[in-house]
């Protein structure tokens, strides 16, 4: 009589022993899952995050060359301009010289500056991209980094109002004499002007990328 129930119940562990074995398997391949999917996510992340780095690190680059390279053009082109100048004020005018003499001074330091400020808003924005998405600046100095190139580019196009009013005023020392240089140099200075203006929309371009990357990033981060 005893037999049936011990049978009874060696099933009755046999089946809840599977059971438990069963459900334990399950819990640890789903915890498995989610552990490689939250592998594969990180993986993806860090991915996109180089990418980022990388694509802005070349935009900068390729907009610290084109600008380089387009500050040298607009320098050899003014100088060559104020050296017309120059020639035409001494061999022409003669003794009435003086004061655009001086005013060709005053455009060759005036170039000199926008050249210096220039390259320091090169290297300044090569600088954020790199600093700000290789080391993962804190958001305030990202944020006075950028307001400092903003400024800069502003002032750079202040400069460059004021000297090429400098040089308009330097065409008018000598338009009474020499209207057909003067016609060409006026050319000139358009073309200058052109140019200047390209420079700055590839300096807001810049400056607008890196703010942009540089608040994908905080964001992820």
């Amino acid at each position: 009589m005893c037999l049936p129930s011990l049978s009874r119940s060696s099933n009755n562990s046999i089946i809840s022993s599977s059971s438990s074995s069963s459900s334990s398997s399950s819990s640890s391949s789903s915890s498995s899952s989610s552990s490689s999917r939250i592998r594969s996510n990180s993986i993806v992340l860090v991915l996109v995050i180089v990418l980022v780095v990388v694509a802005v690190v070349v935009v900068a680059v390729v907009v610290a060359v084109v600008v380089v390279v387009v500050v040298v053009v607009v320098v050899v082109v003014v100088v060559v301009v104020v050296v017309v100048v120059v020639v035409v004020v001494v061999v022409v005018v003669g003794g009435g010289g003086g004061v655009a003499v001086v005013i060709v001074v005053i455009v060759l330091v005036v170039v000199a500056a926008v050249f210096v400020v220039e390259v320091a808003v090169v290297v300044l924005v090569v600088v954020v991209a790199v600093v700000v998405l290789v080391q993962e600046v804190v958001v305030v100095a990202i944020v006075v980094v950028v307001v400092v190139v903003v400024v800069v580019v502003v002032v750079v196009v202040v400069v460059r109002i004021v000297f090429a009013i400098v040089i308009l005023v330097a065409v008018v020392q000598v338009s009474v004499v020499v209207p057909v240089v003067v016609a060409v140099v006026l050319v000139v200075v358009i073309v200058v002007v052109v140019v200047v203006v390209v420079v700055v929309v590839i300096e807001v371009v810049a400056v607008v990328v890196v703010v942009v990357v540089v608040i994908k990033v905080v964001i992820v981060v």
